[in-house]
């Protein structure tokens, strides 16, 4: 089996400097020797569509002009499909949901009422926040009965979500340092 190195960045370098300033996000390199494979490889995904792309050293005759080539069509499918806001990324509706609404759930807590242990059943909204914290609201079952608590839960985290900023959700830090060197 052949042996096949991945490498994500060039050797940092005096030279290199400009390279290092700008990150290779979605970029990664192969060198396979024994099938003759040298290429930078760029794969994104955006919104369930998937990117990926070879840019070989022969075809672009050099290394660098390959890896030029391929940061090229990386900021240019990138600027064409930004990433999710945070509401949307918040908005994917999970496997595991039950109930469903996204990031609504009910919860059966057991309390401690004069020694004996009672059930309480809530419905919770859940939501992310600016601060990269978590909300949430409770509403009791008991005290607004199960449609009301769970309409008050989802206008809740409505009403949050709205409130959020719509800035790119980053969720890694490659894409964080692109987002930022491709603003700058």
């Amino acid at each position: 089996m052949a042996k096949t190195t991945m490498k994500t960045a060039p050797k940092k370098s005096a030279s290199r400097k400009a390279a290092a300033k700008k990150p290779l996000y979605g970029i990664h390199r192969v060198d396979n020797p024994k099938n003759h494979t040298h290429a930078w490889i760029v794969t994104l995904q955006r919104r369930n569509k998937i990117w990926c792309k070879y840019f070989s050293d022969g075809k672009h005759g050099t290394k660098q002009k390959a890896l030029e080539a391929a940061k090229k069509f990386r900021d240019t499918t990138l600027d064409a499909n930004p990433p999710m806001s945070r509401a949307e990324y918040a908005s994917i509706r999970r496997r595991n949901n039950k109930s469903g609404i996204v990031g609504v759930c009910r919860h059966v807590s057991v309390e401690l009422h004069n020694g004996r242990k009672v059930k309480q059943p809530y419905w919770i909204a859940f939501w992310p926040r600016d601060d990269k914290r978590v909300g949430r609201a409770k509403f009791s079952v008991a005290r607004h009965g199960e449609d009301k608590a769970f309409k008050l839960a989802v206008s809740a985290r409505k009403k949050a979500l709205k409130q959020l900023k719509e800035d790119p959700f980053a969720n890694s830090t490659g894409l964080k340092r692109w987002l930022k060197a491709s603003a700058a």
